[in-house]
């Protein structure tokens, strides 16, 4: 039964960066990722983008380089690279951390 429930503007995740999604966090720390189909009222608006982290990925490190690459101009498209290529991502349905950051 999923704990929370956040619609966000992109997901990234290993699988690549997804638009509109409703990302969904179990209780044992799991993630769902789906596509944005219909409002529902447990859904909380999240305007900004997701990644979807491995749990010990997240470091002061990481979040200095998401913040530096944001600030360069880079596109999600090379955040998920940058993420991807470093075995940082989740897949949907394993454990995950939700990072959330905007967009500059």
């Amino acid at each position: 039964m999923p704990t929370e429930r956040m619609l966000a503007r992109h997901v990234i995740t290993a699988d690549g960066v997804m638009g509109m999604s409703v990302v969904s966090v179990r209780d044992d720390g799991t993630v769902c990722v789906e596509a944005f189909e219909h409002e529902t009222p447990n859904t909380i608006w999240n305007n900004s983008s997701i990644a979807l982290l491995q749990p010990e990925a997240l470091t002061e490190f990481l979040l200095d380089d998401i913040e530096r690459m944001m600030s360069h101009g880079d596109t999600l498209d090379r955040i998920h690279a940058y993420l991807n290529a470093s075995s940082l991502l989740a897949v949907a349905g394993d454990r995950a951390v939700a990072l959330s950051f905007s967009e500059l």
